[in-house]
């Protein structure tokens, strides 16, 4: 995150902005950040948010580690997506978005087991 020290008229502030994963330029706004009166406050701030969206990036891939850590859940994962689109074309986005979000994460981080057939004797 960087932080840019700007003038006005009614004195002097401090802007935060960083860059997205594409790249773009992202600034806060006023109403997100507190008001610092000194550049060391403001960068001590900039750190501490740096470090909050490393550990927030962290969690995520650790997260989603599922996919590729057992077997290629990701290739069965698509294969499923593509049978729920042929079997329900107007509402097969929440059964995917409950599989990857819900029933994967639970079966594999909470209870560890790997296999799928498993998962029929662990359901509760």
């Amino acid at each position: 995150m960087y932080v840019h020290k700007r003038k006005t008229k009614a004195g002097v502030y401090y802007s935060f902005s960083y860059y997205d994963k594409d790249g773009k330029r992202i600034r806060l706004k006023k109403s997100q950040h507190p008001h610092f009166t000194s550049y060391d406050e403001a960068l001590e701030w900039a750190k501490s948010q740096d470090a909050y969206r490393a550990s927030m990036k962290a969690k995520a891939e650790q997260r989603l580690a599922w996919k590729n850590k057992y077997y290629e859940y990701n290739e069965l994962f698509k294969k499923y997506e593509g049978y729920q689109k042929k079997q329900a074309p107007n509402s097969w986005r929440n059964n995917m978005l409950y599989l990857e979000h819900y029933v994967f994460p639970y079966f594999l981080e909470t209870k560890k087991a790997n296999n799928v057939n498993m998962c029929l004797i662990l359901f509760e």
